[in-house]
């Protein structure tokens, strides 16, 4: 199974790195200005991180830890065919389960089902 990136990679955010590197040298983790921004920086790289702040400095954000799950059990229901809910469930890092009660029009149960 090919895996495929959600969200392809965003030319900025090489041009944002670069453009800070040239104005002093590479900017590593350690150069970012709190603990959040470094969490970011190691997670998803330091151009991310530079763009984050360049784009969205002074916002407060807060990350849903299952924030698309909404998304994926549309896609679930789009695409399961009583077969593949383990493909599904391993796309998605779901358990079969959950892609089974989804793909069947079921209504999920359970303490983790805020889908």
């Amino acid at each position: 199974m090919e895996q495929k990136l959600l969200f392809p990679p965003d030319p900025e955010l090489q041009r944002t790195k670069s453009a800070a590197e040239k104005a002093g040298g590479p900017i590593t983790v350690a150069d970012m200005p709190n603990n959040d921004m470094k969490l970011v920086a190691e997670t998803m790289g330091v151009a991310f991180a530079l763009a984050l702040m360049r784009g969205l400095g002074g916002l407060q954000l807060s990350v849903p830890k299952n924030g698309l799950k909404k998304v994926f059990s549309r896609i679930i229901r789009d695409q399961y065919d009583g077969s593949n809910a383990k493909e599904l469930a391993l796309r998605f890092n779901l358990t079969e389960r959950y892609v089974q009660q989804v793909g069947n029009g079921q209504a999920p149960k359970g303490p983790n089902s805020n889908g």
